[in-house]
């Protein structure tokens, strides 16, 4: 099967899915929102486990964990979102400004440091200075609502068969 057969067939597999309440989309994201959130938050805080990332999503709560505070506030603040976020999926309610912001706040909640705060940044919010990664510094403090309002626009009018694409394009 080559790329765009599997692409097909995995869009055609969860479509297949009755998605259309919360209890349906937890079961059809159950095998997806755990090794997520592992693979996200491993990347920058390799202290965390898959077994510690499970036990904050199934019980709130974790054992045998050694490693920092701010790592176990980062994979409590996934759950929180994913939470938050399934009956807005599973309604189909479109992506927009105010939603990105919500989820940038849900995700740093507790993990925001000082020195942002002291620069007037916030969770939530907009950027309001600029920032640099690597060479990159990314659009002006100043555009980013409104550019973060045509990016939402162009996904929500999209009607192309490349949903995946979308996504990640967004």
């Amino acid at each position: 099967m080559d790329l765009h057969e599997r692409y097909d067939a995995a869009v055609a597999q969860w479509r297949s899915k009755n998605t259309t309440s919360v209890p349906a989309l937890k079961q059809a994201l159950e095998s997806f929102c755990v090794p997520f959130a592992y693979q996200s938050g491993v990347i920058e805080n390799p202290n965390i486990s898959y077994q510690n990332t499970r036990e904050i999503f199934e019980s709130h709560a974790v054992s045998n964990y050694t490693g920092t505070l701010n790592t176990l506030l980062e994979m409590q603040n996934q759950r929180v979102c994913h939470e938050y976020l399934l009956p807005l999926i599973a309604e189909r309610r479109p992506i927009r400004p105010r939603l990105v912001r919500k989820v940038h706040e849900l995700l740093v909640f507790g993990t925001y440091g000082a020195l942002l705060a002291e620069e007037d940044e916030h969770p939530g919010e907009y950027k309001k200075n600029e920032f640099r990664v690597g060479n990159d510094v990314g659009v002006d403090a100043e555009d980013v609502a409104e550019e973060m309002q045509i990016l939402c626009d162009d996904l929500d009018s999209y009607e192309g068969p490349d949903y995946l694409r979308a996504a990640a394009f967004f």
